[in-house]
């Protein structure tokens, strides 16, 4: 207790010499200014002391925007401290609210930009009104004089409104203030009624336009020398005064019609004196504080009489005495000072001052000291007021209680992770209770705009849910929710908007995800899934739960197509793709197995990465393929007519539903077509492998039941793929890399893609989206019947021929003849001069979403054959030009409108002789730059010759950026393009070195 201002709340006891005085406590509030006027210059005056210092608005705070930065509210709740005039008795508390102006500033530079929207600041700064509430009812409580400071001579109309919340929340507060109470050392008027007395309001204005005139006597204008019967005189007073009076009658008549004030004191917020001046106003003490005490001010002036006394040469001389000399010889009386050095030296004899403002408090406050009390009641019998003069240490107690109770809990921001007693609890609720009680009288428009906000969430909801769909997109509910929005929008007012526009949107969003959102999951065609929001089965083993909560199933978008397998032989219809592998892999494997089945030597193995994981479902799809292609052998063995018991039944391997014979496709207009595929009859007959005939051959199960496969018996050589010597490394094996048994082999990255110029070097796909077969001989192919298989328009299913005519080859004993002789070549060495040309042939198949494929013999060119079935067109638009990815159909969807086909397949029939080697080097670009270039494989690929290959490029395309679809801009079609891919070169080497190259790929690396 030895420093001058005290903090609240008050630690320690006080000194022994005052705890037993007897004091008067002064509260002191309102309005002021910052700096050295504010309102603790008031108390300055006052007590004629320096203990209050200016304030000065803290800005070094960091006015960015910090989502995670939380307010302290600790620091923004109203600051009680007070001072003691032991001299006089008198306890001065002030108390600094967002009213006053300091305060405003040091908490609008504390929030900066933390409140982002007007409901926030709005409640904020209500907040801070209800903080204010609370602590003025602690001030009424606690004092017996209240002082109300305002910066100007108006009086502010506002401070009827709030005297009215103070009042109500003191009364709601009065049974917890006299719960305290009873545990204090107070009399039995103080706790009844919650106060020591009903306190007296005085009000101090800091200053006006006036000027404080003195009184002046003017003269009566009915005096003696204008006939008058006898000289009067009227006592004039001066404007401040008058001004003082108008005021009280002004404020008193304010307070009396608001019922603020009324006869009885004792049931007031507070009285004001019947006979005493309560209104004062301080301009010249103002001024005078504005112009000496402002420090820069001050400082600014000594600097300024510094320099201009030291300017005179006589003061110096004198300042050199004053420095060389005791202070006791600086004056001299005998010696007359100079005017500078007497401004100096500031030697002037001191005017009394006359303190008008502490004459003003005291009238008021010796009645509190000397226990005589107040009488502010009126009418004709006013009943007596309390009154009780407390002893300091006493009321340091009763202080420190209920600013626990106004302070620490009233005003304290709710924290529900924070601990506290049951009884605090309590206390808290109840607190929390009448300041919801008391909202609507302190924070109208709030109140307001809540009652009117309200009513219109049930309206903004009702047209949300109108004319919905029983599950829709997240599109139709950003649209819905606009709607809605806009509909509250429309009639919302207030600072309760944001507030109850949140609550719209969740209440729309609790709707939306109440079943009724669909899965937005869109597939690699575009296309979003049509279920509601669901799980994905973990496997393919995991059953599936369409009623569950969530359900558990898979994605469809309920769009299906008719697409061809790898070999080009079987259609079928396939539904919308959501993943790369079943776009790419999974579908054709299954396909692949309803057609007549291959040699392992007929299929080109593209490299992918196998995981060395052991289980099943990390592997490759190696396994699962191998079961659909012992499927589709059993299938093709029934089918073939081998009604011997094999031991094997085709009801033990699980075959894929392929029985349907009619098949929706989606246009590209949205209707759909009904298209007709014939249907596998399947026939479960028991056979044994071991026993049959046809694997006791040697030759490829596809040259059965096939119509271009060939039976010829005069090209069995050709036809057979097994090696006698049993070579694994002969002609026709395809392991793409052979790996001794020594080496160790690196681990290498994978890619759950699509090998494509955009990843590294060396990383593998997990799964195959290429495919390439041979499905046949050469002759195989009918030059006047064309590809007979199934889903090929009329009269586009026609290779286009390709004449290979090879370099004649040099006879081994041909020489330069000698010059001047001539040789006549014998007739051996004629007939290889002349050696026939052979002939291949090309095909770029394109396939629609209906399943009709067409044969281009160029870019956007569709093949055209002769009434007699030759070909017209040129091979060479395939070999040196680019082909489009899409091309525009022959036959129009439905509406007149465009159906496009996409390049599925590339099929090349080499020739029979072994010295033209065809080579491919696939590669495709599906869009404009940036779009990556795809291929199967980093190296070309040979072609075996005699063979009709198949080259099946993938459905999807697809890079880390997402798929690359079909454009619905026609212009940019001309971006998607196959580059060419087919060369050719003649190999003079022996057919027997041929058949030691132990892979089609080639050496060579793509660029």
């Amino acid at each position: 207790m030895e420093e001058e201002v005290w903090t609240f709340p008050i630690t320690g006891n006080p000194d022994e010499k005052i705890e037993n005085h007897e004091i008067c406590v002064v509260g002191v509030f309102g309005k002021g200014t910052w700096g050295h006027t504010s309102k603790g210059l008031v108390i300055n005056k006052i007590a004629d002391t320096s203990a209050f210092l200016p304030v000065w608005p803290d800005y070094v705070y960091d006015h960015s925007y910090d989502a995670s930065r939380q307010i302290d509210f600790e620091a923004c709740k109203s600051q009680l401290e007070g001072y003691y005039d032991k001299k006089n008795h008198i306890l001065y508390l002030h108390l600094q609210t967002t009213l006053d102006a300091g305060k405003l500033a040091d908490l609008c530079a504390m929030l900066g930009n933390n409140l982002t929207n007007h409901s926030e600041s709005h409640e904020f700064w209500k907040s801070r009104d209800v903080d204010t509430i609370m602590a003025l009812v602690y001030l009424f409580s606690v004092s017996h004089l209240m002082l109300l400071v305002h910066p100007v001579s108006t009086f502010d109309i506002s401070y009827d409104r709030l005297f009215h919340h103070v009042n109500l929340m003191r009364t709601k507060m009065l049974p917890m203030v006299k719960d305290l109470l009873k545990e204090c050392p107070v009399g039995r008027d103080w706790w009844l009624h919650g106060r020591p007395c009903p306190p007296r309001l005085l009000i101090i204005m800091m200053r006006c336009h006036l000027k404080n005139v003195g009184p002046r006597v003017e003269s009566n204008p009915h005096d003696a020398s204008a006939g008058g019967m006898g000289k009067k005189k009227k006592l004039q007073l001066a404007p401040i005064k008058r001004l003082e009076y108008k005021l009280e009658d002004q404020v008193y008549t304010i307070f009396r019609n608001s019922r603020v004030l009324t006869n009885i004191a004792i049931n007031n917020l507070f009285a004001v004196p019947l006979n005493q001046m309560y209104i004062h106003i301080m301009t010249e003490q103002f001024d005078e504080a504005k112009n000496d005490d402002d420090p820069i001010r001050s400082m600014l002036c000594m600097l300024n009489k510094s320099c201009e006394t030291h300017r005179n040469p006589t003061v110096k001389l004198r300042a050199y005495k004053l420095l060389i000399n005791k202070p006791t010889d600086w004056t001299d009386p005998d010696e007359k000072l100079e005017e500078g050095e007497e401004a100096l030296l500031d030697v002037s004899t001191p005017k009394p001052k006359i303190n008008t403002l502490f004459n003003f408090i005291k009238s008021h406050t010796d009645l509190v000291v000397e226990k005589k009390g107040f009488k502010d009641s009126g009418g004709r019998n006013p009943p007596p007021s309390h009154f009780e003069v407390p002893q300091l240490k006493n009321w340091v107690k009763v202080a420190n209680k209920l600013y626990q109770l106004f302070f620490t809990q009233g005003m304290k921001h709710p924290d529900p992770t924070a601990k506290s007693s049951s009884k605090d609890k309590s206390v808290g609720n109840t607190i929390a209770d009448i300041k919801k009680q008391m909202r609507p009288q302190i924070d109208p428009d709030t109140h307001f705009s809540e009652t009117r906000c309200s009513k219109f969430v049930t309206l903004a909801t009702g047209v949300y849910q109108g004319t919905l769909p029983s599950h829709y997109t997240s599109k139709v509910h950003a649209n819905q929710l606009a709607l809605a929005l806009a509909a509250y929008d429309l009639h919302a007012r207030g600072p309760a908007c944001d507030k109850y526009r949140q609550r719209v949107q969740s209440e729309c969003e609790a709707f939306w995800n109440d079943g009724r959102r669909l899965c937005e999951v869109r597939s690699l065609t575009g296309r979003h899934c049509v279920h509601r929001f669901h799980e994905l089965p973990p496997d393919h083993k995991t059953p599936l739960q369409p009623d569950g909560n969530p359900p558990v199933m898979n994605h469809s978008s309920r769009s299906r197509s008719v697409a061809t397998s790898s070999c080009g032989r079987v259609q079928s219809s396939r539904d919308d793709p959501f993943t790369l592998k079943e776009a790419n892999c999974d579908f054709y494997f299954s396909l692949d197995g309803k057609a007549p089945p291959l040699v392992e030597t007929d299929i080109v193995k593209f490299p992918v990465h196998i995981m060395e994981d052991d289980d099943d479902e990390a592997q490759p799809p190696e396994r699962f393929h191998r079961e659909l292609e012992i499927a589709s052998l059993v299938e093709n063995m029934n089918e073939l007519g081998f009604d011997d018991d094999l031991g094997v039944s085709s009801a033990e391997i699980k075959d894929g539903d392929d029985s349907e014979k009619v098949v929706d496709v989606d246009d590209d207009d949205g209707s759909s077509q009904d298209i007709s595929i014939c249907d596998d009859d399947e026939e479960e007959e028991q056979i044994k492998l071991s026993q049959s005939p046809i694997l006791k051959q040697g030759n490829s199960l596809s040259d059965y039941n096939f119509s271009l496969s060939q039976h010829s018996h005069d090209d069995d050589e050709d036809c057979n793929v097994v090696v006698d010597d049993g070579d694994d490394d002969a002609f026709g094996s395809i392991p793409f890399t052979e790996v001794e048994e020594d080496d160790e082999i690196p681990q290498q990255v994978y890619t759950d893609g699509m090998m494509n110029s955009q990843i590294a070097d060396g990383v593998l796909p997990l799964y195959p989206s290429w495919s390439l077969v041979r499905i046949a001989h050469f002759s195989a192919y009918s030059p006047a019947h064309g590809l007979e298989m199934p889903g090929f328009i009329s009269g586009a299913n026609y290779l286009i021929p390709w004449d290979i005519t090879p370099v004649k080859e040099e006879s081994p004993v041909a020489s330069w003849p000698v010059p001047g002789e001539a040789r006549k070549l014998s007739l051996k060495e004629t007939k290889l001069a002349q050696k026939e040309p052979c002939r291949a042939y090309i095909g770029y198949e394109y396939e629609t979403l209906r399943g009709q494929r067409f044969i281009c013999s160029a870019p956007d060119k569709i093949v055209k054959v002769s009434a007699n079935g030759s070909i017209r067109d040129s091979v060479h638009s395939l070999l040196e030009n680019d082909m489009p990815l899409y091309t525009q159909s022959p036959i129009p969807a439905r509406g007149g409108k465009f159906l496009y086909g996409q390049l599925m397949r590339v099929i090349i029939v080499t020739p029979s002789d072994q010295s033209v080697q065809i080579t491919i080097k696939p590669r495709v670009i599906p869009g404009p730059a940036p779009a990556p270039v795809f291929y199967p494989s980093t190296q070309e690929i040979q072609l075996r010759h005699n063979s009709m290959w198949v080259l099946r490029l993938p459905y999807v395309y697809a890079s880390d950026s997402g798929p690359h679809i079909q454009p619905k801009d026609p212009t940019q079609l001309s971006t998607y393009r196959v580059m060419r891919m087919i060369t050719m070169e003649v190999n003079h080497k022996p057919a027997v070195q041929q058949q030691q190259l132990s892979s089609p790929f080639a050496t060579n690396s793509l660029d």
